[in-house]
């Protein structure tokens, strides 16, 4: 008995819009894109035409270039870029042998011929080299800098944040977004004699600027390689530095209770709901709980997060009316940020109370910068703040 030979077709979650010269091809839940040449007709159709000439160019049309790869994982340049995973630039060759074309198609998740299977990959990875899951995006990035860039994840995310140095902020979203909510939410008026605690320091840069406005500043965090910088360029600003693992046991219980006006805790609790690697870490509870305990009673404790809805969304249309799309919220397989509802209740049990909530917009100089991330941002805000008190 032979094989029947497999039916190849096009799933649901593809969609369809313009690229730089053709049409492309948009796996949404896979984020992955192959252009295809749309044989002149985009170029044609650019200027208006009666539809007896549009006819009468389709009849006559050539076979075009083909088909090409479009696709590369876009955050590798950094946590606030491009999400889309679309190249907009490609200098790939065009594919036009018909058994190199469907590979692709196949490759990129445009073509499926078993959907119980397509569908069956999508969840989390059960290792770093487990390739039959897409994993979410912790995963997919982490795979991304250790198995195919051969790079050190904590290198990475101090040099796609910081210039060389790593005491001044990257020209993109964190210098646009959150460094400028930073200066004006955090003035000498505001700080200057406040005690402040920044968990999950790194290497300093935002404890430095709390101390400049007149803070006395207590920077934590578990990589001694950034408190060892963070020391070594504080000088006398009023910044003192401490390696303390926040994920690990009863280790906050050294801070002392109810010490700080403020307590920032930032782009860190989204991995007390979808752990990064396969580190044990405390409870959220437990977390938030001895933060509260160290922070004074009208004390503010500052959450900022990656924004729940809008951060990895992809980036797309023009620059005039960018859009993006939902494929997820409630039930996340790529996601990796908790949903308002999953942060107010982890606030509620630890005896928190959401004073505010801000979502920061971007500043007007990310126009010149981030053209792209600016329009997009102006939109879609990339973080949101929580203030909590006791």
């Amino acid at each position: 008995m032979t094989e029947k030979t497999p039916c190849f077709w096009v799933p649901q979650d593809v969609i369809f819009f313009l690229g730089t010269e053709g049409l492309i091809a948009f796996n949404v839940f896979t984020r992955s894109h192959v252009e295809f040449d749309a044989v002149g007709l985009i170029d044609f159709l650019k200027t208006p035409k009666q539809i007896a000439e549009i006819e009468s160019f389709i009849q006559n049309q050539s076979i075009g270039r083909g088909v090409r790869d479009v696709t590369w994982f876009s955050s590798e340049a950094g946590l606030l870029t491009d999400p889309s995973n679309l190249c907009r630039n490609p200098k790939t060759q065009w594919l036009s042998q018909a058994s190199e074309i469907v590979q692709l198609l196949q490759n990129r998740w445009i073509l499926i011929s078993n959907e119980k299977g397509y569908r069956a990959r999508f969840g989390v990875k059960q290792n770093i080299f487990d390739n039959q899951h897409f994993g979410n995006f912790h995963q997919q990035l982490g795979h991304q800098l250790r198995i195919v860039k051969r790079e050190n994840p904590d290198h990475w995310w101090a040099r796609q944040k910081y210039k060389d140095g790593k005491e001044e902020l990257q020209d993109n979203l964190y210098k646009f977004i959150q460094y400028s909510f930073y200066q004006k939410h955090f003035k000498p008026e505001n700080v200057c004699g406040k005690k402040i605690l920044d968990v999950g320091c790194g290497t300093g840069f935002y404890s430095r600027h709390l101390a400049r406005q007149g803070a006395s500043v207590t920077g934590i965090d578990p990589n001694p390689e950034y408190i060892e910088r963070a020391q070594s360029v504080a000088g006398n600003l009023g910044a003192n530095f401490q390696v303390i693992d926040i994920a690990a046991g009863d280790s906050l219980k050294v801070l002392p209770s109810d010490a700080f006006d403020f307590i920032i805790f930032q782009d860190a609790l989204m991995f007390y709901f979808v752990p990064y690697g396969n580190k044990k870490l405390n409870t959220r509870k437990t977390v938030l709980t001895e933060l509260k305990r160290a922070l004074k009673f009208g004390g503010i404790l500052m959450v900022m997060e990656p924004h729940g809805i809008f951060w990895l969304q992809p980036w797309l249309g023009g620059m005039e009316n960018p859009f993006t799309i939902l494929t997820e919220y409630a039930f996340k397989t790529y996601g990796v940020t908790p949903t308002l509802s999953q942060l107010s209740e982890a606030f509620e049990e630890a005896g928190l109370k959401i004073k505010r909530i801000h979502e920061p917009p971007v500043s007007d100089q990310a126009k010149s910068f981030e053209p792209r991330g600016y329009a997009i941002s102006r939109q879609f805000p990339q973080w949101w703040v929580f203030e909590l008190v006791k």
